[in-house]
């Protein structure tokens, strides 16, 4: 037989021994997805995707509210094992820190109001929050957020302009009014700019400034500030006399930690 033929037939033998291979790994990894829905299923009570709740099926098909009344507290690691991603499991056990180590409350309506102004939560096409936990040695209270930005309708086409994740936000109040600043991270882009043409009024090195009400304490914002660029990967927003961090990741407790520091930092100026 002709070497090119025999070259020819090893190739295509090696191409479909592939296909085969990726096909059971496939196969694999999706008996392994449907089992672990299946022990989910064999629970009595599943674990909202949104905001971390234990419900009973009871409880799912009647509906339930914001409060705390349907919580059923710290989730056992033997089901957090169950969940099926890393972030997942990460998200609980960020959760489950904040059970431990704050106090739950219920917000009045001018706390929602107050909510429903910020840009931090306005900036998505979806939110919600519950959950409420305030420190127990310190002043502020730390959220559960599900964002949504995108629409659900652009999943089975393209994921990357479509999210959907629980996150962290933290609620500072202070006693002096701070104006209306939303802060972000620079874009590559703004950086540049920056080091060219830096108009702003903090000149901040990381963060992006929006002004929409300037404050008249601008010493005490400044030194505010100044804490607050020495942590990353956050989005921070001033109201009056609020002060809102939100982390941009799926909620985990080295995020929660940062947030800590920095809110105790600020505390103490």
């Amino acid at each position: 037989m002709d070497y090119e033929v025999i070259a020819v037939i090893i190739f295509f033998c090696c191409i479909s021994g592939s296909i085969l291979w990726l096909g059971f790994r496939s196969i694999k990894n999706n008996n392994i997805y449907y089992k672990k829905i299946d022990e989910n299923l064999k629970d009595e009570y599943i674990i909202d995707p949104e905001t971390g709740t234990r419900l009973t099926l009871e409880q799912l098909e009647k509906g339930y509210h914001e409060g705390v009344e349907n919580d059923f507290g710290i989730v056992p690691e033997t089901e957090i094992e169950k969940l099926y991603t890393e972030e997942e499991k990460k998200t609980e056990r960020a959760f489950n820190y904040l059970k431990r180590n704050c106090t739950k409350l219920t917000f009045d309506n001018d706390q929602r109001n107050i909510l429903e102004q910020t840009k931090i939560l306005n900036q998505y096409n979806i939110y919600r929050y519950s959950n409420p936990f305030k420190l127990k040695n310190g002043e502020g209270v730390f959220l559960i957020v599900y964002v949504e930005l995108g629409s659900s309708s652009d999943i089975p086409y393209s994921v990357g302009s479509y999210y959907a994740e629980r996150q962290v936000m933290f609620w500072l109040p202070v006693n002096f009014d701070l104006g209306h600043y939303y802060f972000r991270e620079k874009t590559s882009i703004e950086k540049l700019i920056s080091k060219v043409k830096n108009t702003n009024d903090f000149k901040l090195a990381i963060y992006e400034t929006f002004i929409f009400e300037k404050t008249k304490n601008t010493a005490q914002v400044k030194r505010i500030l100044e804490k607050i660029e020495q942590y990353k990967n956050l989005e921070i927003e001033f109201i009056n006399t609020n002060i809102f961090i939100k982390n941009l990741r799926y909620a985990n407790i080295e995020d929660i930690h940062k947030i800590e520091e920095l809110a105790k930092a600020i505390s103490q100026l």
